[in-house]
């Protein structure tokens, strides 16, 4: 009977102890279950650019003005965990001299549609990008990589479009190097 109550009151004092460790230790994701979603989202999101009317690459070179702009970069989602998970490239060229100013500068899609799950409110989608602009004249410039992170509250809606999209905006002060081959 008295290894009886040695061990009750041994698994009794382990168990007091379990419990106040398993209450000391802080639980790492512990911020990534209190956003945790209601109902998981996965909606289709495009790019939509926005390009500043002002930008001007070299000393007489305006944006709106490049033969030719190649917007390249990359597309990744990034789970609250830190966990990454899946990364798109994407490299569309545009005609900018040819396009009407109006989309331009109110924003153009890319045709690029992206599909993402998101299962927590700090879930983001990191985009790193760059423009690099052709002109006329033969002169290229470079800007420099944009790099910005989106949550699933970034989200917009374009109800003309009826699509879901991500505002780029870009260059947000940029500075712009000249690549010209010599």
């Amino acid at each position: 009977m008295k290894t009886l109550c040695k061990t009750s009151a041994l698994f009794l004092t382990m168990s007091l102890f379990a419990m106040v460790a398993c209450e000391t230790i802080p639980d790492k994701n512990d911020e990534c279950d209190t956003t945790k979603m209601i109902e998981p989202q996965s909606p289709v999101i495009y790019l939509k650019l926005f390009l500043d009317y002002d930008t001007l690459p070299g000393q007489s070179h305006y944006l709106y003005q490049a033969t030719k702009a190649t917007f390249s970069g990359t597309i990744t989602k990034v789970y609250c965990s830190g966990k990454i998970s899946t990364t798109f490239s994407f490299s569309p060229a545009y005609f900018l001299s040819e396009m009407d100013p109006y989309y331009i500068f109110n924003g153009f899609y890319l045709d690029q549609p992206y599909q993402f799950n998101f299962d927590n409110d700090l879930d983001y989608l990191l985009i790193q990008a760059r423009i690099k602009a052709y002109f006329a004249d033969g002169k290229i410039y470079e800007s420099d990589e944009l790099i910005r992170r989106f949550y699933y509250k970034n989200i917009q809606y374009d109800v003309n479009q009826m699509k879901k999209y991500l505002k780029l905006l870009m260059p947000e002060p940029v500075h712009w190097t000249e690549v010209t081959s010599k």
